[in-house]
């Protein structure tokens, strides 16, 4: 399954809170079938390993670049992938779905402003 995540800074604040703390880890720290999984990728840049605590779920993320994009992969404390997350450029997206998603946040909202958009992998690998 695809999705194209927008992080949205909006000129209207919602009663909605997140409560997450992220740290660094070692590797050591890492489930062995993350790790594995994350070296059979091949990144050319160094992983970074972080834990990343809310209040009814713990996850370990893999951060890290290949050619020249940025990547995140989210795993459960066993080390069972969770989703995979990757930044794209907002030019990178269809000129028609840019103008829907301006169309809907023209009308729905004063005034935003796009810091962030990825596409996130979701679902089972067998």
């Amino acid at each position: 399954m695809l999705f194209v995540l927008l992080t949205i800074s909006l000129g209207v604040t919602h009663a909605q809170e997140k409560f997450e703390k992220e740290y660094r880890i070692k590797t050591e720290e890492v489930p062995v079938k993350a790790l594995k999984f994350v070296t059979q990728l091949g990144f050319t840049k160094k992983v970074k390993w972080y834990r990343e605590e809310g209040l009814t779920q713990t996850s370990i993320e893999a951060k890290s670049k290949k050619n020249r994009e940025k990547y995140s992969i989210e795993f459960d404390e066993l080390g069972t992938i969770e989703d995979i997350e990757k930044k794209i450029a907002w030019s990178s997206i269809p000129l028609s779905t840019r103008n829907n998603i301006r169309s809907y946040f023209d009308t729905a909202h004063q005034k935003i402003c796009i810091q962030k958009i990825q596409i996130q992998y979701t679902g089972v690998i067998k």
